[in-house]
C-alpha cells in the first residue's frame, strides 16, 4: 500500500511569517496560507494511490474465491464416484460371500464366509499375506505370534497330536470341536492347546502364567442327586375325642399335628362341625369346642393340591362351665419336669375357676412357677425331673438312677429334700414268688395298691400320665416306640389292676421349634412314641383310657428360654437361639394345661 508523502514543516530561520516546506526533495518557502494548498494536493495524491491499491486487491481475491469453488465442485464429484465404487465393491463382496458361505453346523462352528483372499471362522480370519510363514496378527496387521516356528521339546507329543488331529471329528456331541489345527497348536473355540517346554499338562493365562497342573490327578466331583419331592403326610397326629370346656377356646397347631414338620408350609388344616355351621381354618385352628356340637371332621390336605384330602372324624364333648358336677374328686398326676414346673398348679387353677372341686394326691409337690424346679409351693403329685416311663415301671435303671423305697421307710423318704426324693420310685415293691413274671422288672413289681396303702392315700378318681418327653432323649428312633409300648402297656394294666374304676387320661407335651434339632426329634422320635401311645391304650384295654392330644394344643413358637444373644440397643429386643426348647413357660405352659383340664373335668363327671 502507498504511503502518504512526508511533508516536513518548519519555521523560517529569518523569523518572518514564511515557512519552509520540503516536498519530494524540493524546498519551498512562502507564507503559510500559500503553502497549505501544496499540502492538500500531496494528501489527495496519496489517497488516490491507496484507493487504486484496494481495488487491485479486491480483484485478486475474487479470482481466488472462484478458483477454490471450482476445486470444491471437482472434489464433490470425486467423492460421489468413490461412494459409488465402494457400494459396488461391497455388493460384489456380499455376492461372493453368499456364493461361498458354508452352512453353520448346529453347534455354531464352521466356516462362515470364504473369498479368494480370506476365510472367516466366526471371529477368526485366515487370509493371505506377503510374508512367508503363518502369523497371528491383530486387526491392524501387527504380528503377535509367528506360528511357523516350532517348539523343539516334546516332538513326540507333537507327532501324536498331528496323528490324532487327522481323525478328530469337527464337533462332538458336547459342543466341542477343533476349529484350527497346526503342528504346534490346536484351537477349540476359545481353548488353545499347544506344546510347551515343561513336562505335564497345564492351564495358563494368556501371558503363560500357570494356574493349574492337570497332570496331578484330582478326585472326581461329587454330583449330588436332585432330591425327589416328597408328598406331605396328610394323616394328622390327633386323637378321636376332643374335650373342651364351655366357652374356653382351643387352638390346634400344625407343628404338633403333622407327622413331619417339613410339611408345615405345604399342608392346609380345617376343622368343621358335622352338625353346626362352625368351621375354622388356618394355623392354628382356633375353635370353641362347644360350637362344634357333638362331632366334627378334621381335614388335612396339600395346600396347593386339594385333590387328595385326609378326613378324620372327631367326637366332641364339653365339660360344663360353670360346673354342674360339684362333688369332690381326687386326681393323681404322674409326670416329669414339665408337670413339676407349675403344670399341676395351673391344672388345679383352671378346674377351680370353672367350679370343679379337685384334690391332688402324691408324695412330691410341684412349683407354682415355670422358672424354678426345686420349690414345693405348688400342687401335690408324682412329678419327677428327668423321669421316663422306664423309670416309672422300674424297667430302666440306666438312664436315670432310681431306687425302691424299703418297706417301712416311707417316713424317712418323705422327710428327704425334694431333689433327694426324685431318686426314689414310690410305686414299686420287691417281687414275690406269687407275682406273674410278665409284670416283674428288675426284681420289682409296679403296685399302685401298695403305693396307696403305704402312704395312706384314698384311691384316685382320675389319673393323668404325662410321661414321654425324656423317652425321646433316652432312646433313639429305633427304640423309643418299642419302649413306650412296653412300659406304657405295663403302667396302664397295673393302674387298672389296682383301681379298676379309675379314669386314666394320657397326654404328652409337645416340643418347641428351634431351627432343626427339635423338629428332627419330633419326626424321628415323638411320632413313633405317640404311635406307641395309641397302641398301648388298645393293648391295655381301651375302657376308661382317654388320650388328650395336648402335643398339638400349645404353641411351639413361644414360651421357651433363649440363650445369650444380641440385644438391640434401642428397643432391648434379644436375637438368640433357644437355650431350652423342652420346658414350656408362660402362656405356652398355661395353654398346655388348660387343654388338659377339660379332660380331667369330663372324666370326673363321668362324661368320658
Amino acid at each position: 500500500m502507498p504511503k502518504i508523502p512526508a511533508l516536513p514543516l518548519r519555521a523560517d530561520p529569518d523569523g518572518t511569517e514564511n515557512v519552509i516546506v520540503e516536498v519530494d526533495g524540493m524546498v519551498q518557502r512562502g507564507r503559510l496560507g500559500a503553502l497549505v494548498g501544496v499540502l492538500v494536493d500531496g494528501v489527495v495524491a496519496g489517497l488516490a494511490s491507496i484507493i487504486e491499491f484496494l481495488a487491485e486487491a479486491i480483484d485478486t481475491t475474487d479470482a481466488r474465491v472462484t478458483e477454490v469453488d471450482s476445486h470444491l465442485q471437482a472434489a464433490r464429484l470425486d467423492l460421489d464416484e468413490a461412494i459409488e465404487d465402494i457400494d459396488a465393491i461391497g455388493a460384489q463382496f456380499r455376492e461372493t460371500d453368499a456364493a461361498y458361505l458354508a452352512e453353520t453346523d448346529e453347534r455354531n462352528f464352521g466356516m462362515t464366509a470364504h473369498r479368494s483372499d480370506v476365510s472367516l471362522f466366526r471371529s477368526l480370519a485366515v487370509k493371505t499375506c506377503s510374508r512367508p510363514g503363518t502369523f497371528v496378527t491383530d486387526r491392524r496387521g501387527f504380528g503377535t505370534a509367528d506360528l511357523s516356528k516350532r517348539i523343539t521339546p516334546a516332538e513326540d507329543g507333537q507327532r501324536r497330536r498331528q496323528i490324532a488331529a487327522q481323525h478328530l471329528a469337527e464337533t462332538d456331541e458336547r459342543s466341542f470341536g477343533m476349529t484350527v489345527h497346526r503342528p504346534d497348536i490346536s484351537l477349540f473355540r476359545s481353548l488353545a492347546v499347544k506344546t510347551c517346554s515343561r513336562p505335564g499338562t497345564f492351564v495358563t493365562d494368556r501371558r503363560g502364567f500357570g494356574t493349574a497342573d492337570l497332570s496331578r490327578p484330582t478326585p472326581a466331583p461329587v454330583v449330588e442327586a436332585t432330591p425327589t419331592p416328597v408328598a406331605p403326610l396328610l394323616a394328622p397326629m390327633f386323637a378321636p375325642l376332643l374335650v373342651g370346656a364351655d366357652g374356653v377356646p382351643v387352638q390346634i397347631y400344625k407343628d404338633g399335628l403333622l407327622q413331619r414338620r417339613a410339611d408345615l408350609s405345604s399342608v392346609s388344616v380345617t376343622l368343621a362341625s358335622d352338625n353346626t355351621d362352625a368351621v375354622e381354618h388356618g394355623d392354628p385352628v382356633k375353635i370353641i369346642p362347644a360350637a362344634l356340637g357333638d362331632s366334627a371332621t378334621l381335614l388335612v390336605s396339600a395346600a396347593d393340591d386339594r385333590a387328595t384330602v385326609c378326613a378324620m372324624p372327631v367326637s366332641v364333648i364339653n365339660a360344663p362351665v360353670p360346673a354342674t358336677f360339684t362333688a369332690p374328686f381326687r386326681v393323681l398326676m404322674i409326670g416329669d419336669s414339665i408337670l413339676n414346673r407349675a403344670g399341676a398348679f395351673h391344672t388345679k387353677a383352671y378346674l377351680d375357676a370353672w367350679g370343679y372341686d379337685p384334690s391332688f394326691i402324691g408324695t412330691m409337690v410341684g412349683t407354682n412357677d415355670t422358672t424354678a424346679s426345686s420349690p414345693e409351693n405348688g400342687v401335690a403329685g408324682e412329678a419327677r425331673e428327668g423321669w421316663s416311663l422306664g423309670n416309672c415301671t422300674y424297667a430302666d435303671l440306666a438312664t436315670s438312677a432310681v431306687a425302691p423305697i424299703a418297706p417301712g421307710g416311707e417316713a424317712a423318704y418323705l422327710a428327704l429334700s425334694k431333689s433327694a426324693r426324685i431318686g426314689y420310685n414310690p410305686f414299686v415293691r420287691a417281687a414275690t414268688g406269687g407275682d406273674d413274671p410278665s409284670i416283674v422288672r428288675n426284681g420289682h413289681v409296679l403296685d399302685f395298691a401298695f403305693y396307696q396303702a403305704r402312704f395312706g392315700f384314698d384311691a384316685p378318681d382320675v389319673v393323668t400320665i404325662g410321661l414321654g418327653t425324656n423317652d425321646t432323649s433316652d432312646y433313639g428312633p429305633d427304640l423309643v416306640g418299642a419302649n413306650m409300648l412296653a412300659n406304657m402297656t405295663l403302667l396302664l394294666t397295673r393302674l387298672k389292676a389296682a383301681w379298676p374304676g379309675v379314669k386314666i387320661v394320657l397326654y404328652c407335651p409337645g416340643t418347641g421349634r428351634d431351627g432343626g434339632v427339635r423338629d428332627e426329634r419330633w419326626d424321628a422320635r415323638y411320632i413313633p412314641m405317640l404311635h406307641a401311645l395309641f397302641d398301648a391304650r388298645v393293648a391295655a384295654g381301651a375302657t376308661n383310657i382317654t388320650i388328650a392330644p395336648t402335643w398339638c394344643m400349645a404353641t411351639g413358637d413361644a414360651g421357651y428360654v433363649l440363650a445369650a444373644g444380641e440385644t438391640d440397643p434401642w428397643t432391648g429386643a434379644l436375637t438368640a437361639a433357644y437355650a431350652d426348647a423342652v420346658h414350656p413357660r408362660g402362656a405356652t405352659c398355661r395353654q398346655l394345661y388348660r387343654a388338659l383340664a377339660p379332660y380331667i373335668a369330663a372324666a370326673a363327671a363321668d362324661l368320658i
